[in-house]
């Protein structure tokens, strides 16, 4: 079974996919760090973007173009990626053959929809070329994948959050002011209140009550 990750957004589903790969094989590297990596533009990000993060991941890529024959017989080979109604990556983790029928049933992490399974006709219609074919990439871990994980992770997603709050650097001093300053005023209140009674009301003395009621219309 695949560790299903859910894509951010629409441009998102060849990271995503990735990550899906990389946790498959027992790491768990910043999906934020994968963009990074990946070239995402406007349009999202292509094959080669792909391939090209997943080498500096510490993968061996084989992008290919096959059958569904060829495909099912490295099925040992999978997971793998696969390009989907030509407009999206999915994550092919399982070829199921019933050994009675012959039926084939395909397993898909698909990250827009979730977990999907799709006999032969239905999975071609999304994955074919106009060729009979799909194109597909196959990954394969090397020892520069135990290597770079921890440099992969680190700082990952506390870079993320660092490079926006710098951008409101500004609003996040004002609040921490702000914050400050209703603790300090929470603290002398009740001090002031507390003299109000003992040397205002108590001891009758009226301009100590005028001092501190202004003191107190001050602060709030």
């Amino acid at each position: 079974m695949i560790d299903f990750v859910h894509q951010r957004d629409q441009m998102d589903c060849g990271p995503a996919c990735l990550s899906m790969i990389i946790k498959y094989f027992g790491k768990d590297i910043d999906l934020h760090h994968i963009r990074e990596i990946s070239f995402i533009t406007r349009e999202g990000v292509n094959l080669l973007g792909i391939s090209d993060a997943a080498e500096k991941l510490g993968f061996e890529t084989f992008p290919t173009t096959l059958s569904n024959e060829q495909l099912e017989q490295n099925h040992h080979s999978l997971p793998c990626i696969i390009h989907w109604n030509q407009n999206h990556f999915v994550v092919l983790y399982k070829i199921v053959i019933n050994r009675f029928t012959r039926k084939v049933t395909y397993k898909v992490a698909d990250p827009a929809h979730g977990i999907v399974s799709l006999p032969k006709e239905k999975f071609n219609r999304s994955w074919h070329t106009r060729e009979g074919k799909g194109v597909a990439l196959f990954l394969e871990p090397t020892e520069q994948f135990d290597l770079l994980e921890n440099n992969a992770k680190k700082g990952g997603y506390l870079k993320h959050i660092l490079k926006y709050t710098k951008s409101f650097k500004k609003q996040i001093a004002m609040m921490l002011v702000m914050l400050l300053l209703g603790s300090c005023i929470s603290f002398i209140f009740p001090f002031l209140t507390q003299n109000l009674i003992d040397k205002g009301v108590n001891a009758k003395n009226p301009s100590i009550i005028v001092m501190i009621l202004l003191a107190q219309l001050t602060l709030f």
